[in-house]
């Protein structure tokens, strides 16, 4: 039974963490560039949907290229700290959105630059958005 808990929880996080991620970041990108306004906080929603868009694009196959492999290390290694989840996560995000912009924006420096800051704040979030829901802390310590 434990082993199907664990099963469900790593299936949820894996979907729910990018897409929820890129939802809120999408949202408070509207929100920083814009102020707290009428207008801006009916922009956050189209800036939330925006982000669950990206967080399907990029978040989920970045989650399984490189959150997914980097979690079964962490697992053996026995490293469960929140701030490792977050850390790796900013930069596979910060890689992806890097990676997105050079190929649909160009090799610009600027427009690279952007993305991969962005990518990182949104792959932090993802990254503490996956630990919180499937909790690696709370493991016995044995290999899995």
């Amino acid at each position: 039974m434990a082993g199907d808990a664990r099963a469900v929880r790593l299936i949820a996080a894996t979907i729910v963490a990018p897409l929820l991620g890129g939802a809120v970041s999408g949202a408070a990108i509207i929100l920083i560039t814009g102020g707290v306004t009428e207008i801006s906080l009916h922009l956050a929603r189209h800036g939330a949907v925006f982000g669950l868009v990206f967080g399907v694009l990029l978040g989920i196959p970045a989650m399984l290229l490189g959150g997914l492999p980097l979690h079964a290390l962490f697992m053996r290694r026995r490293w469960r700290a929140i701030w490792i989840y977050g850390a790796s996560a900013a930069g596979i995000g910060a890689i992806a959105s890097a990676g997105y912009a050079f190929f649909d924006l160009g090799p610009g420096i600027t427009p690279i630059l952007r993305f991969a800051v962005l990518g990182a704040g949104t792959g932090a979030l993802c990254g503490l958005l996956f630990w919180l829901i499937r909790r690696p802390d709370r493991e016995a310590d044995t290999a899995q």
